[in-house]
C-alpha cells in the first residue's frame, strides 16, 4: 500500500495543473488606425481635468463580460445576466506608441510597473501606523498617495465595436495599491470622424 499511494503521488505532481482560464494570446498583427484613435480618445477624456502623466499597459487585456449586443445599447451595455459562452483563447494585441498623447504618458511593462506599484502600496504606510512601528503624519500620507498615484498602471482592453463601426465599447482600470484605483466600462461614439467618450458605464473606485 505504501508503494502505491507513492506512485499516485508521483504521478500527481508530474501532471501538470491546468489553469480554468487560458491564457490570451499576443497577436502579431498591429493594431487598426480605427483602434488606435478609440483608445486616444478614451486616454484624452480620462486625463483631460489632469496633467496628462499616466503609465499606460504596452499590452491590452482582454474584454470581459457576457454581453449580447453591448456596443449597440444607447446607454451603458446590457450585462446579459449569464457567464460569457466558452469561446476560444482571447486574443491580445501590443500598444501601438502612437496611442500616447504627450511626453508624460509612457508605455510600460505591466509586470514590472505591478512590482513598482506593489512597493509603493500606501497601505504600507497605513500598516505601519497601525502597528505602531513609527508616527505618521498628515504630510508622509499625502506624499505616499501622490507617489503612488505617479507609478500607478493604467490597462486598457481590447474594444469592441457594433456592425456599423459607430459604437465602440473598453473597459479600463487604474491600479495604485491594493485599496487605490479606479476603472469601469466606457461607450463612446464616432461623431464625424473622430470618436468621442459618450459614457462612463459600471465605474468602481478602491
Amino acid at each position: 500500500m505504501p508503494a502505491l499511494l507513492a506512485l499516485l503521488l508521483l504521478s500527481l505532481m508530474a501532471t501538470p495543473i491546468q489553469d480554468d482560464e487560458p491564457k490570451p494570446v499576443l497577436s502579431q498583427d498591429p493594431l487598426t488606425q480605427e483602434q488606435i484613435a478609440v483608445y486616444q480618445a478614451m486616454l484624452a477624456d480620462y486625463t483631460k481635468d489632469g496633467d496628462g502623466a499616466l503609465n499606460i499597459a504596452n499590452v491590452t487585456d482582454p474584454f470581459g463580460g457576457g454581453f449580447t449586443d453591448p456596443a449597440l445599447a444607447e446607454g451603458c451595455p446590457k450585462d446579459s445576466g449569464e457567464p460569457p459562452k466558452s469561446s476560444p483563447t482571447a486574443i491580445v494585441h501590443r500598444m501601438d506608441p502612437s496611442v500616447v498623447l504627450n511626453a508624460k504618458m509612457l508605455l510600460v511593462d505591466p509586470n514590472q510597473q505591478l512590482a513598482i506599484v506593489k512597493k509603493n502600496d500606501p497601505q504600507h504606510l497605513v500598516n505601519s501606523a497601525v502597528e505602531g512601528h513609527a508616527p505618521v503624519s498628515d504630510n508622509d500620507v499625502e506624499k505616499s498617495v501622490n507617489k503612488a498615484f505617479s507609478t500607478g498602471l493604467f490597462s486598457l482592453s481590447e474594444i469592441i465595436f457594433n456592425k456599423k463601426h459607430t459604437k465602440a465599447i473598453l473597459q479600463y482600470s487604474f491600479a495604485c495599491g491594493r485599496l487605490c484605483g479606479n476603472g469601469g466600462m466606457v461607450l463612446l461614439q464616432k461623431v464625424g470622424n473622430h470618436w468621442k467618450v459618450k459614457k462612463v458605464c459600471g465605474g468602481w473606485v478602491s
